[in-house]
């Protein structure tokens, strides 16, 4: 394996000299990355509970063995269709088997595990903690330079988490779904250090790329680990309802694979920490989904929690900007 460089993102974070030259740190103000972000994490606010109606009729396993497989071929497809290659840097290659093993293969196992075992709630919320091991993860491998407003912000954002969650009436039950809940704090790690350690090879790949490169081994490996309940429940998937198989498909597409895409462009540009940070929404939007579907009344741990996500969010992802603005006036 190759000597890990750092990219000019990751560059930029450190010394805050980004793309732009001295001082900057990659775009300022409120950019297309941001709404690519927003969106992603308005899929991902739907995703939990959608897979949990469709898990009442399929093995979990299956489910997203299958799901993935779906999801592997949007990367892929789109990489046949440029003008890229599917060839790799020499010395790359275990590093991408590596990644793809344990950020696609080992993660997507271990959250369909939990996502099954626990309450969609409670997926939500420890998801929701991502942020702050990307964090540690990027400071303690060097990846990053976080500054001060970034982790004050990673505390706000989850502070107002627990309060959305709090609000929404549910309770977390962590004891007697202990199981599922320590399988998602693993997911959260697995995809923190996923996420920073894939920012080197961001600098040599673009993100449909590195997906294409990557997905693959996890679909592989989601298969062979599927293939003793495929065998058991296979003959029973032509009874599964439709509205099952549309989630399936959705939540390949949009949940995994256009959001694998959209994340990478997050890192690239905002870098690790600060798109992490977007997925402290989560909560707040599928509590919104519980008033207008399910008309679900919230407490004022709901809008004082709302208030405490968008306030971390935007700190983290805007603070650093304001303090340079205010330290060069």
């Amino acid at each position: 394996m190759g000597v890990i460089e750092k990219s000019p993102e990751i560059r930029g974070n450190e010394v805050e000299a980004g793309p732009g030259g001295p001082g900057a740190s990659g775009p300022g103000g409120f950019t297309v990355y941001d709404v690519m972000l927003l969106g992603m994490i308005v899929i991902w606010a739907g995703n939990p509970s959608a897979i949990k109606v469709a898990l009442r009729y399929m093995d979990p396993m299956v489910f997203n063995a299958i799901r993935f497989f779906l999801a592997t071929l949007l990367p892929v497809g789109l990489l046949l269709a440029s003008k890229e290659t599917f060839a790799w840097r020499r010395g790359d290659g275990p590093k991408l088997f590596a990644l793809g093993l344990m950020g696609h293969g080992f993660y997507q196992a271990l959250f369909i595990l939990g996502l099954n075992a626990t309450l969609a709630g409670n997926v939500a919320l420890i998801l929701s903690i991502n942020p702050a091991f990307v964090a540690v993860f990027g400071a303690l491998l060097g990846y990053e330079r976080v500054r001060g407003n970034t982790w004050v912000g990673v505390a706000v954002s989850l502070a107002g988490v627990g309060l959305v969650v709090l609000g929404s009436g549910e309770s977390l039950e962590f004891g007697s779904r202990l199981l599922g809940d320590l399988l998602i704090v693993v997911v959260v790690i697995v995809w923190a250090f996923y996420t920073v350690v894939s920012q080197s090879l961001l600098k040599r790949y673009s993100a449909v790329k590195l997906n294409a490169l990557t997905m693959p081994t996890g679909a592989a490996f989601l298969l062979l680990a599927s293939a003793p309940a495929l065998a058991r429940t296979g003959p029973s998937l032509v009874e599964v309802p439709a509205v099952a198989w549309l989630i399936l498909v959705a939540s390949g597409l949009l949940a995994v694979a256009a959001s694998y895409i959209i994340w990478y462009r997050g890192v690239q540009k905002l870098g690790a920490t600060r798109t992490a940070v977007y997925s402290n929404l989560t909560p707040v939007l599928a509590a919104f989904v519980s008033i207008f579907l399910l008309h679900e009344r919230l407490g004022w741990q709901f809008w004082a929690g709302m208030a405490l996500v968008i306030a971390g969010v935007s700190l983290a992802r805007f603070g650093g900007r304001l303090l340079r603005a205010r330290e060069e006036a």
